[in-house]
């Protein structure tokens, strides 16, 4: 419970450290949460309404977007996330080898199960990529993310959705077709405007 009091504060290493590696714009975005979690039918990971709350809807490097509850230009996570998560579900039935990338470089089998799927839409990428919860655990603040293009790009990361993106903007994942298209100093381009 303190962690999560921590996190309510805007206390995270992680989203401190994104904050720091992407500056974000200088007005803060306000959300009622508890009315977003009984619209989409979860609670949603701390780190995640921080990353909302500090950036509001836009693309990291004018390309990985995050979606925000009723964000603008493409950005609603309300009208997006049903069809990100069918596009999953449609790559369950393909037989090909999918193997999952961590950043310190480990691989594994990717297992999407035969049950319901348990994998929750939170953003996309230019390239037919999608980012997932995967949602493992009761804790919404342990839950590993992937990122995949659905076909041979398959990221897996354990510490949540902040860490993911510092590690993917600084090129820590072992993957030469998401490194070739970041830049080397990074922004953020809100809706509708400014960068950051």
């Amino acid at each position: 419970m303190l962690l999560k009091s921590l996190h309510r504060r805007g206390v995270s290493p992680a989203v401190d450290a994104l904050r720091t590696l992407v500056p974000p714009p200088e007005a803060s975005t306000s959300i009622n949460w508890t009315d977003v979690h009984k619209r989409f039918g979860l609670c949603l990971p701390d780190d995640y309404e921080l990353i909302v709350e500090h950036y509001g809807a836009g693309k990291f490097d004018d390309a990985l977007t995050v979606w925000v509850p009723d964000g603008r230009g493409g950005d609603d996570l309300f009208a997006f996330a049903t069809a990100a998560a069918e596009r999953l579900e449609d790559a369950r039935n393909d037989t090909s080898c999918r193997t999952l990338s961590e950043p310190d470089g480990s691989t594994h089998s990717a297992e999407l199960g035969s049950g319901p799927l348990l994998f929750t839409p939170w953003g996309t990428a230019p390239g037919g990529y999608f980012g997932y919860w995967h949602r493992c655990h009761r804790d919404p603040n342990r839950w590993p993310v992937l990122f995949t293009d659905l076909n041979g790009v398959w990221l897996y990361h354990r510490q949540g959705l902040a860490q993911f993106l510092v590690d993917l903007l600084v090129g820590k994942f072992p993957c030469p077709t998401i490194e070739s298209t970041l830049p080397s100093t990074h922004t953020f381009i809100a809706a509708g405007g400014g960068t950051y």
